[in-house]
């Protein structure tokens, strides 16, 4: 199965994917998935296949990720294997340096990215050294190898681990800090009164960040609004949309059933 981000960033394709990999698995049948390179651009592409893996593995709900690499596992310091990560904190990722290394676009540092986006998800995830005999049987039954990453015990419902995971965002939408207040503490949607700006070239429906005016992102979402419309009714109230767009679209800019805290 060949994919690319596209394939991720539309709900209905994604959905049609998990079907199919749904019922291959229920044949029985192994599905063997790679990013369709011959296609993909900049634009659309997962990035590397660490990334991939753990889109896969929300879409199919699997209980457990294994990416195997040519190390033992995650190094501390001292070049010693950590057999267990209960969190994925900013000293865990600082382990795994920079994404990059001469086979590919991935490293430690993506096969971390992935595990924390699974973690989210309630997926585990196991780090180990492909290059060892029956290694995925071992990690299977349980045995100590490599590095597992523990699950999170609250997780996103499918919808919000979709947008928060899976979708590219499109563009951004600059909040002021009352907005911000009202998203991260008071369980809010997003209105128009509350933007002050606008990135990017999105349409309705589409996945954004949600910034504020120093840049750090707090968000995403799907808006109800293409840039150009939000441009216009930015900062403004709901009873001023039909003035200014010749028509009443939704009091929402990001509603609260179509928005993560990141």
């Amino acid at each position: 199965i060949l994919l690319t981000q596209e394939d991720f960033n539309n709900r209905e394709r994604y959905i049609n994917i998990k079907h199919t990999i749904g019922a291959i698995l229920g044949h029985k049948a192994i599905p063997i998935i790679n990013e369709n390179d011959t296609v993909a651009t900049d634009e659309i592409k997962c990035g590397d296949n660490d990334r991939l893996s753990s889109l896969v593995s929300d879409l199919c709900q699997a209980r457990t990720l294994i990416i195997m690499t040519d190390v033992d596992g995650l190094l501390d310091r001292s070049g010693k294997v950590i057999n267990v990560v209960d969190r994925i904190t900013p000293e865990i990722m600082r382990l795994g340096g920079a994404s990059h290394c001469d086979l590919g676009t991935g490293g430690m540092a993506t096969k971390l990215e992935a595990a924390r986006a699974v973690n989210s998800s309630g997926i585990e995830c196991i780090i180990v050294n492909g290059k060892k005999e029956d290694i995925i049987v071992r990690a299977v039954r349980g045995e100590p190898v490599g590095t597992t990453f523990k699950s999170d015990k609250v997780k996103f419902i499918a919808k919000k681990r979709w947008i928060a995971f899976s979708s590219k965002p499109k563009g951004s939408i600059i909040i002021d800090d009352g907005a911000k207040e009202a998203l991260r503490k008071k369980d809010r949607s997003l209105l128009a009164s509350g933007v002050v700006g606008v990135e990017g070239y999105f349409s309705a429906g589409d996945c954004v960040v949600i910034a504020d005016n120093r840049g750090a992102e707090l968000a995403k979402g799907l808006s109800s609004y293409s840039s150009s419309d939000l441009t216009k009714i930015k900062g403004r109230r709901t009873d001023d949309f039909r003035a200014i767009l010749g028509r009443k679209g939704p009091d929402e800019v990001v509603h609260k059933d179509n928005l993560v805290i990141l």
